[in-house]
């Protein structure tokens, strides 16, 4: 009886050797599954660092194109704003001179008939 008490043991020794050894076998691979979803992880923070980065860049586009459009909006109102002047000059300056011409004309045709009389 003692045998059969002694072999009993060494199997319960050999199961808890095997029993032992699956649970290295398996913390193992919790330990390698822990690293690599930390290598995951960091990965995944890499590429929300890019994609951030990558949209600041576009808001500062954004910004910039909007003030650039803003810039030549206040350019373009300028420049209509002095092509009104300028045109405004220019038909003031074209009113004296049909007015100035008028003037001459009749001027120069009550000249003529006199100049023609004489």
């Amino acid at each position: 009886m003692g045998e059969t008490s002694k072999s009993d043991d060494n199997l319960t020794t050999e199961q808890a050797l095997k029993v032992l050894e699956e649970l290295v076998v398996m913390r193992d691979g919790v330990i390698q599954s822990r690293a690599e979803v930390k290598a995951r992880r960091d990965q995944a923070q890499r590429e929300m660092a890019e994609i951030d980065r990558e949209l600041a860049k576009e808001g500062t586009k954004r910004e910039t194109v909007a003030t650039d459009l803003q810039n030549a909006k206040r350019d373009l109102v300028r420049q209509v704003v002095t092509f009104r002047d300028t045109l405004t000059l220019y038909r003031d300056k074209v009113a004296s001179a049909q007015a100035a011409l008028a003037g001459g004309q009749v001027a120069e045709t009550a000249g003529g008939s006199t100049g023609s009389a004489a």
